[in-house]
């Protein structure tokens, strides 16, 4: 077996003629972007653009890593800078009643 799944309920873009095969959408993502007339942008923006809502939404940094399936704290970390607010909410939980 290899190692894509062999039913096309598993893909997010199956393809129409062979649809147990990994199927590649970068012409119809290309087409999408200049229909849309956005320039400069790649699917791959789309799991950085995910992390960044998500820090300033206040999720913690193994939140933040688990749904883009990052393998590294490190490489998830990139997103601590922008999860300030979290930081703030957490010390005055934890030490907000100290005099």
């Amino acid at each position: 077996m290899t190692r894509f799944a062999s039913h096309t309920a598993d893909r997010v873009f199956p393809a129409t003629r062979r649809p147990r095969e990994p199927y590649s959408f970068e012409v119809r993502w290309k087409e999408a972007m200049h229909a849309a007339r956005i320039r400069n942008f790649r699917f791959h923006d789309l799991r950085h653009s995910c992390a960044s809502v998500l820090a300033q939404s206040g999720a913690t940094l193994l939140e933040i890593g688990d749904l883009p399936g990052h393998r590294q704290l490190q490489m998830t970390k990139r997103y601590s800078h922008l999860a300030s607010g979290h930081k703030s909410a957490l010390v005055n939980r934890v030490l907000g009643g100290i005099k």
